[in-house]
């Protein structure tokens, strides 16, 4: 969603704030990624429990231009899990979502 009802322009930036589950079904998230062409953009989160409980937060800010064609996308890492006799496990493996922006 783009934040303060301000979608961009060709001259004019929009404000997109992406919100993702930390956890998600034994899963928690790892990174988000703007990519487009063939360039990308690891996107920092920010977590605020008091606006967004149990999201992860992420905003980028550009114009019309920017977001045409771009894609982001979320990945997710498997929680590690106790065993009975008390040993951790840990999967070395991630979950990849891409998500379309659309103004």
């Amino acid at each position: 969603m783009f934040e303060f009802g301000k979608k961009p322009t060709d001259s004019n930036e929009g404000y997109l704030l992406i919100l993702a589950p930390l956890k998600y079904e034994g899963w928690s998230i790892n990174s988000l990624q703007y990519a487009k062409g063939k360039n990308s953009i690891s996107v920092m989160q920010y977590i605020d429990e008091s606006r967004f409980p149990g999201k992860a937060a992420f905003q980028i800010t550009g114009t019309s231009d920017f977001f045409d064609g771009a894609k982001l996308t979320v990945s997710y890492t498997p929680d590690p899990v106790v065993n009975e006799d008390g040993t951790v496990s840990g999967l070395q493996c991630i979950h990849t979502q891409e998500v379309i922006i659309e103004i």
